[in-house]
């Protein structure tokens, strides 16, 4: 492997690793509502946007296809979150990955 992508990947690596070590686990929250293919409200009211996780908007193609694989995996379910440390998107909502 060149030494150019050893270090991109190097580097790639403790991005991640710093990341992960930022976020701050919430434990068991429960699923009131899928806004979205990447948008959820939690039963506390607050609307939670995943991160790395662009879907089609509504409106747009395949948006009713990832709203309801959204709605599949965790609509009325426990689930923890992990914060990122971005606490909000430039729509006010929370962001942070799903556990």
């Amino acid at each position: 492997m060149p030494s150019k992508k050893k270090a991109s990947l190097s580097l790639l690596l403790l991005g991640l690793l710093a990341l992960g070590l930022a976020c701050q686990p919430v434990q068991g929250v429960r699923v009131a509502r899928v806004i979205d293919g990447d948008t959820i409200e939690i039963s506390s009211g607050e609307r939670v946007r995943y991160i790395g996780v662009d879907a089609p908007e509504r409106g747009a193609p395949f948006s009713r296809e990832a709203t309801r694989a959204n709605q599949e995996l965790v609509l009325g379910r426990r689930v923890r979150l992990e914060r990122d440390v971005t606490e909000r998107d430039r729509y006010g909502a929370s962001c942070a990955m799903s556990m």
